[in-house]
This record gives C-alpha cells, structure tokens and sequence, in this order.
C-alpha cells in the first residue's frame, strides 16, 4: 500500500516511523543468529521470519542504507537463501510485492562480516528501549553467537497475550528460553512468567520503571502490580518510560478509537472494576552482564506479594523442545 501511495505522490513511506520500523523494531528484534525474529502477537513466537513485503518495501525505499541492507537480508535471504511466504500472491507477506521491487542485499556474504561492515562501523547501539511498544532488547555484540535478552512488559495494542514481563534468551547460536508459538493467549500458564495460585494474569500493559545501558550491563524493570490484580487500563502515557506527546496518549485507554472502524472508542462503555485487590508488590528486573566479555549472562530477578495472604507462587521458564527431553 505505501508503494501505491508512493506512486500517487503521496510519501508515507518516507515517513520516520515506518523507516524505523524496520532499522530499528525489526532489527534489534532479530535473533542474534539472523534469519529469524522476536513477535509479541496471538501469531507470535520466538521464530518469525519477518515480512519479506515489507523489507522489499523498505529496501526499495533505502535501496543504500546500511541497516535497513542487513535487515533486508535476514528477512528475504533466509535459511537457503530463500524464504517460503515468497510464493504466498496473498496474505500480510505477498510474494508479489517482492517481484515488483525486490532486489538483492549489498553485504558481504559471510553474516559475521556484514554485520561488522553494516553495524559495527555505523555504532548501532546493542540495547533499546522501544518507548511506543515497551519492548526491551540487548546483546552482547553484533555476531551469531552472542548473548541476547529480549523483555517484554508491553503496551497496549495488536493481538494481545497474558505474558506481560516475559522473556527471551538466546546465546552460543540459539535460544535457551522461548517465546511461544502459535495461539499463546490463552493463559499465562502459557508464558515465562510467574503464576499466583495457577491464575492467570490480565493482559494489560507492564509499566517500565527503569531502563539504562552500559558497556558493561543493561538492566531493565517493569510494574506488573496492576496486571496481577486484572486491574482496567490506564492512559497509555501512565505506563510509559518517555511520554508520548500525542494528545490521545493521556485518554483513558477504553477512549482510544477502535483498532478497525477508527470512528468510536475502542469499547462501548466505560472499563470493568477490579476483579482483584491491589497487589503488594509485582516488580521483575532484568539484566544482560557483559563485564567479562567472553561469558556474557542474564539475570532476573523478581519481587512478588500479593497480600499478607499463603499464595502459590509458580516461577516459570518456557524451554525449547530439546531441552524439555
């Protein structure tokens, strides 16, 4: 669509929010070992393979553009040099797309060097903090078998999962923590989180307290407080490091047009009282330790108490099939 509109004079596709959602979302999502991506959606998994229609897009847009070449490459140029949904003429990641704009990437073959050539020299930094979507990711360095933590508090929006404060890790060429795929909305239970009495929490957003990197460490903290006690959403500005400045950011979040019409609020009537008290205390911390650079390693560590009540507390790790065996 934004190709169309380009031809028609009209350039969102030069806008800075859709370039960024490939140089920057897109990329410091990606695996460290390429080729495959970190999704938070009722679809999403620890191994999505991007949308080869909107990195053709891009690519034709930046056609000299270091990150969005590298980015480029992980998404079309795949395991085998080739990605299936390439022959899909239908869906989110039509093939067609590709055939009127697509064109190789520029780097080196060798992954390690192109990062080098692409990344490295250009200091794309290893951490961030996405302020519109409370996603944080670090790594170690920009090579296949580094160290990477990928956090998830949340904001509101897209298909939404109870997984608020999960994450992901992956290090030495592959992951060591999952994201789960497929229909993953369904509970908690489903999720790297903790569970309280074998409850699931809400899916309401993760409010990011704190957010720093150095070359030594990144650390990252999320309050979950409100999510455990299923509380309604706050304005989206209440649950963000950086406020937005858009003016609809400060509107109760049921006041937020409807995701498909636009032309209503998101729901019909005002939020649902608490189904739950407040909550002492739901606070999770993460941290990716590069002080000796040979053994970078992950830390999380979490503060929960319901109440002065005995509860069940359940601290959960989602592992890869072959570590489960």
């Amino acid at each position: 669509n934004l190709l169309v509109l380009a031809k028609r004079g009209e350039l969102a596709i030069a806008s800075e929010n859709v370039y960024h959602h490939i140089a920057s979302f897109h990329l410091h999502t990606m695996q460290p070992f390429g080729d495959l991506f970190l999704t938070d959606d009722l679809w999403g998994a620890s191994s999505d393979k991007g949308k080869p229609a909107d990195a053709a897009g891009l690519k034709y847009a930046y056609p000299d553009d270091p990150v969005i070449d590298f980015v480029y490459r992980n998404i079309v140029k795949g395991n085998d040099y080739e990605v299936s949904d390439l022959y899909r003429t239908y869906t989110y990641t039509n093939g067609l797309v590709n055939c009127w704009v697509g064109q190789d990437w520029s780097g080196p073959d060798d992954w390690n060097a192109h990062a080098r050539q692409n990344l490295t020299q250009h200091s794309e930094p290893l951490a961030r903090h996405f302020n519109y979507t409370n996603v944080v990711t670090a790594r170690s360095d920009w090579q296949k078998d580094a160290a990477y933590l990928y956090f998830l508090p949340r904001l509101h929006g897209g298909h939404v999962s109870p997984a608020r404060g999960t994450f992901v890790y992956s290090a030495l060429g592959r992951d060591w923590s999952r994201y789960p795929l497929g229909h993953n909305h369904k509970s908690s239970l489903q999720h790297s989180v903790i569970t309280v009495d074998g409850q699931s929490a809400s899916t309401g957003p993760g409010r990011i307290v704190h957010f720093d990197s150095t070359d030594r460490r990144t650390l990252a903290a999320c309050d979950l407080r409100h999510t455990y006690a299923n509380q309604p959403l706050a304005p989206h500005n209440e649950e963000r490091r950086t406020r937005a400045p858009e003016p609809w950011y400060d509107l109760p979040s049921w006041q937020n047009p409807h995701w498909l019409t636009g032309d209503r609020p998101a729901h019909r009537s005002g939020p649902e009282k608490s189904r739950l008290p407040s909550v002492r205390e739901a606070y999770r911390a993460v941290s990716l330790v590069k002080q000796n650079p040979e053994q970078p390693y992950a830390l999380i560590v979490d503060r929960m108490r319901m109440d002065n009540l005995s509860h069940h507390y359940l601290w959960q790790l989602v592992l890869p099939n072959d570590l489960k065996e």
